[in-house]
């Protein structure tokens, strides 16, 4: 049973986007955090101990897992492999994997298996489903799989979409990646076709993530939807963007012409895989795991339109401040 008072939580993936919010929240509340990074050591917080080690070693993973109550795996490989078939194979026990994130996650569960470590919590992505073609949530039902047949005795699966907040989102990877296609004079591609999208602020993510951490699972198996309270499709996004910038007299294009934008702009995308199709959320989940499932759809409460304004104007002001700065000297 988790110690509901004080946890111990172990954070793979500690020093990424949604990793750094992530342990300075639950050190604040009185978590005990083992953040465990590989290359760049994390900043210091409250009740945050930095680990380094490896998810391709069962060996070095021992330690940080000593007395760990839950371990909310964040850690994701965005080298995408070169095919669906590239991700893994399928064995009675679901842990034969050829990517990284599917080895890893494998190496990871296994050694939770050896020291009885209780509870895992995952963050994946709504949509995902065993009939996806798409490289990358193809890999993402694959680690889901793995954790869900996995012998760890609690398991959570928070689906979140795409995720955005933070205070610049030009460094945010779901804005960053719309903002891009808005940079080339007077145009902007169609994306996405009619698919709504629903974008999760950051905080909205990151305290239902805490709340599973500090609260009871009556289930072994808990699969949470999590999505923002606006539906959208990504032309809506890109039409907030160069409102709030002041450039909403731009043209929309589609066809063959976005197709060549969108390459073009987002070239440099992490992850690689396209915005449109990784827009691609809607599709029903798989009813092939071989647990029972217990589905849960929540909202969260915070706008994708006023964040966008106020980050531009924030941005702006700051721009002003600066420019006054250097003026005066």
């Amino acid at each position: 049973m988790v110690n509901k008072a004080a946890p111990t939580v172990l954070v793979t993936g500690s020093t990424g986007y949604l990793g750094r919010a992530l342990v300075t929240q639950l050190g604040y509340l009185g978590a005990t955090v083992v953040s465990m990074y590989r290359h760049k050591l994390p900043e210091s917080s409250k009740n945050v101990f930095p680990v380094c080690s490896n998810l391709s070693s069962q060996e070095l993973l021992a330690a940080p897992l000593r007395g760990v109550d839950v371990v909310v795996h964040l850690a994701w490989d965005h080298r995408l492999p070169t095919s669906v078939e590239g991700i893994g194979g399928e064995s009675g026990t679901g842990e034969i994997g050829q990517s990284a994130n599917v080895s890893a996650t494998s190496c990871l569960l296994r050694a939770m298996d050896d020291l009885k470590t209780p509870r895992v919590i995952h963050v994946g992505a709504v949509g995902t489903t065993w009939e996806t073609k798409d490289v990358f949530m193809a890999e993402k039902y694959a680690v889901e799989r793995l954790i869900l047949n996995s012998r760890v005795s609690q398991k959570t699966i928070l689906r979140a979409a795409p995720v955005f907040g933070g205070g610049d989102f030009s460094r945010e990877p779901f804005l960053r990646a719309v903002a891009k296609l808005t940079k080339f004079p007077g145009l902007y591609p169609k994306c996405g076709k009619d698919v709504q999208i629903s974008p999760v602020h950051l905080q909205d993510l990151t305290e239902a993530i805490v709340a599973q951490v500090f609260q009871d699972q009556c289930d072994p198996v808990q699969i949470i939807h999590l999505e923002g309270p606006e539906a959208l499709g990504l032309e809506t996004a890109i039409r907030w963007i160069l409102e709030a910038q002041g450039r909403s007299g731009r043209f929309s294009v589609g066809g063959t012409m976005a197709d060549w934008l969108e390459k073009i702009l987002q070239k440099d995308v992490v992850g690689g895989h396209s915005l449109s199709k990784a827009a691609d959320f809607r599709a029903f989940m798989s009813p092939k795991y071989q647990v029972e499932l217990q589905l849960e759809e929540r909202k969260g409460a915070r706008s994708l339109r006023e964040y966008i304004f106020e980050s531009v104007a924030r941005a702006k002001a700051v721009a002003a401040q600066t420019a006054r700065q250097v003026s005066s000297v």
